[in-house]
């Protein structure tokens, strides 16, 4: 370790902007590295904590390669998965700390992060970052950043870890904004809790010997864990009750955990029996379950003249279900944590929960499967402005335009994704920033293709919808004319003009191109599906053979157009030249034995590119193979 802390040293000197800085950076990467192993084992956590900060403070790409060479592609690779967990634009808005960000939106930013994590760590490196920060920031107490810190740790991370059983973190988090936030009043308490539990370790050894001895000769057999309240709880506590903090009896708190209902009952004689109760301080929530069904034995006793500690007595079973089952659900919907009512919430949380809890038994880090439902999740994008959008996992650019509204949808022309150009069946991913670009025509019309389920350019319904809704506005005779006209286009362009019309018409259950032109117009059939069709009707029903040509008249749209023939027709050689006098390229592509639908959609995702012209389509006869 001391070899890896020398060599990322001499690293920091190289790319960051001073000395002073670089000093900064390792002297917070040791502080993450020594909070992160209170709460895990891990080397490349390790090795990723160390680097942390300064990924975080510099932009320097250079910095990042030359680190990966001393921390390995693991480490590495939970620090690039941590710096997107920080990268949540809302998060980083002066409004974030105040009023600015409502419920709603710091709940699809609390999803957003949960989706980008694909395991617990980077989550916890995440955590283990701007609780260090805090702790070190606290010269900037008053300005918008800190209090945007102190907002994302209170609104998003705190409950997160608590719901991940992470108790000791929350805890921490939870202290270290006390601390920050109320300084005086958090020196006063710390005092004051330090003359009252001056020797709390050896009472809690007294005690917890006491007990097991009581337990053993009663031959029950039984769990005892023991904690210290913190300073933060015992202040939302005193300020709760509006007591002192003289009059909170669970400074010193005791779990119990037996194996069966009676045994609970026979443990409270016990506790009973050996100290004196707290007047006021037994509930019995094993007979009376409390509304979201958790069930325990609370009591506080004396365990010293004034010395109180509250005690809980339940079943392995009942702890179980406090702290995973329905109970945690419930008391998750009614805690801090702003994602009422969302069930892949409680999947994705409880799927890294998981994780957590198998590290936590065996000390490795277990690949687990995600449930089909938790995959079938959805996915949080941005607007150019920072706003927030929700949409189906598998959605694309052109189901984020009509989810913006109508118009939006229906003047799309492209998407911009992340500063990069990318056509309307892009897919989308969980924090990426979409942009779309309208066409300037005074009546625009969808294209009939967007309709057509094998293009892939809507997955919502409400897009579909929307799309199939303008059709219907139409007059019937415009939505013959149009679908005949689109379906004779498409015919033409790949040939396919000379197959029995009539054979092909029953086959999509029509009787005349007029009326499959409607159907097609209206959604009840797509182009994919009359290609198919027209596809069983080529001799051999094998696929197409033939030639794609077009001209790009930008160089910057190369990627996208790329991008259209390599998930159409993998694998096809691709030549491209060049104008002098211009940007055009000019690209054809030769393929063969490809399915007729994919040639239809991968020429209506070309056509609909913005700077794309010309594009062009002929099949040919496969040449036949010699004879002997």
């Amino acid at each position: 370790m001391d070899q890896l802390v020398k060599s990322v040293q001499n690293i920091f000197d190289r790319y960051a902007p001073s000395r002073r800085e670089a000093v900064t950076w390792m002297e917070r990467g040791r502080l993450a590295t020594e909070k992160l192993g209170e709460f895990i084992d891990d080397e490349d956590m390790v090795r990723a904590a160390l680097v942390l900060p300064a990924a975080f403070a510099s932009s320097e790409r250079g910095l990042m390669r030359a680190i990966g060479h001393d921390v390995g592609r693991p480490a590495l690779h939970l620090v690039h998965i941590a710096q997107r967990l920080s990268m949540l634009r809302i998060i980083s808005e002066p409004g974030f700390a105040g009023s600015g960000a409502s419920e709603e939106q710091v709940g699809k930013a609390t999803q957003m992060i949960l989706n980008l994590a694909d395991d617990f760590r980077p989550l916890l490196l995440r955590m283990v970052e701007r609780l260090v920060t805090l702790e070190c920031d606290e010269h900037s107490a008053g300005s918008p950043e800190h209090a945007a810190l102190c907002a994302e740790l209170r609104r998003i991370y705190a409950p997160v870890a608590k719901r991940l059983g992470m108790g000791e973190l929350h805890a921490q988090i939870e202290d270290a904004l006390f601390r920050s936030e109320r300084p005086q009043e958090f020196r006063d308490l710390q005092d004051k809790l330090r003359r009252i539990l001056h020797d709390s370790q050896d009472l809690q050894e007294r005690l917890h010997t006491t007990l097991v001895t009581a337990m053993a000769n009663q031959g029950i057999e039984g769990e005892i864990q023991m904690r210290v309240k913190s300073l933060s709880s015992v202040w939302k506590k005193m300020e709760r009750k509006g007591v002192p903090v003289s009059q909170i009896y669970d400074l010193l708190a005791m779990r119990i955990l037996v194996n069966t209902r009676d045994e609970c009952f026979r443990v409270l004689n016990l506790i009973h029996d050996q100290w004196r109760m707290v007047s006021g301080e037994f509930d019995d929530y094993i007979n009376t379950p409390k509304p979201n069904g958790y069930q325990s034995l609370h009591t506080a006793v004396f365990a010293e003249v004034d010395k109180p500690v509250e005690i809980q007595v339940r079943t392995h079973e009942m702890h179980v279900q406090a702290e995973q089952g329905v109970c945690a659900h419930w008391s998750y919907k009614q805690s801090d944590l702003p994602l009422e009512e969302k069930d892949q919430s409680h999947q994705r949380l409880d799927w890294l929960r998981r994780m957590v809890l198998d590290y936590q038994n065996t000390g490795v880090i277990a690949e687990l499967e995600e449930d089909a439902e938790a995959q079938a999740g959805n996915l949080y994008v941005y607007t150019e402005s920072g706003g927030i959008v929700e949409l189906p996992a598998g959605s694309t650019a052109l189901d984020f335009a009509y989810h913006l509204d109508d118009e939006t949808g229906l003047r799309a022309r492209t998407a911009i994704i992340n500063n990069q150009s990318k056509p309307l069946h892009t897919r989308l991913s969980t924090g990426q920033v979409v942009r779309i670009v309208r066409t300037a025509k005074p009546r625009p019309r969808p294209p009939l293709i967007w309709l057509d389920p094998s293009a892939g350019f809507v997955a919502t319904q409400r897009a579909r919808e929307a799309i199939v809704r303008w059709f219907s506005e139409q007059t019937s005779d415009w939505r013959q004319r149009n679908g005949a006209r689109t379906l004779k286009v498409v015919l033409d362009r790949i040939a396919l003009a000379g197959l029995p019309r009539d054979t092909l018409l029953a086959r999509c259950q029509s009787t005349s191109l007029r009326q499959l032109g409607e159907a097609l117009s209206e959604g009840r059939i797509g182009i994919g599906a009359v290609l198919a069709a027209a596809e069983q009707l080529l001799e051999g029903g094998d696929g197409c053979t033939g030639l794609l040509t077009l001209t790009a008249l930008r160089e910057a749209d190369l990627a996208a157009v790329f991008e259209c023939i390599g998930n159409r027709a993998p694998g096809c050689p691709i030549a491209m030249e060049s104008d002098e006098r211009d940007a055009r390229r000019r690209i054809r592509v030769e393929f063969s034995d490809l399915p007729l639908r994919d040639v239809q959609a991968m020429h209506g995702q070309l056509n609909l590119l913005m700077h794309v012209r010309s594009v062009r389509i002929k099949l040919t006869e496969p040449e036949q193979g010699g004879g002997a």
